[in-house]
């Protein structure tokens, strides 16, 4: 693929990655718990709240790294990282 071809379907993948169709918001209450298959999956948390005040309050976030097996694509075959 030329140089060009590549910059382009790099951009449309950005493109699509911060468009709103494939994204999930989450509205945190006290107990909420959300997960993600993070082999899959681009994430980021959004500023859209105060952290000092007491009604919206702090978010904690773990990340939790599972042993299992290694991720295949939709073809069978093997993941080469």
């Amino acid at each position: 693929m030329s140089p060009t071809r590549c910059k382009a379907r790099i951009l449309c993948a950005c493109h699509i990655n911060h468009g709103q169709d494939f994204q999930v918001r989450v509205k945190w209450e006290e107990g909420t718990v959300a997960l993600w298959d993070n082999r899959v999956t681009a994430h980021t948390a959004i500023s859209d709240y105060n952290v000092h005040n007491p009604q919206e309050g702090l978010r904690h976030g773990f990340r939790i790294t599972t042993l299992a097996d290694k991720p295949t694509g939709a073809s069978g075959l093997g993941s080469t990282w």
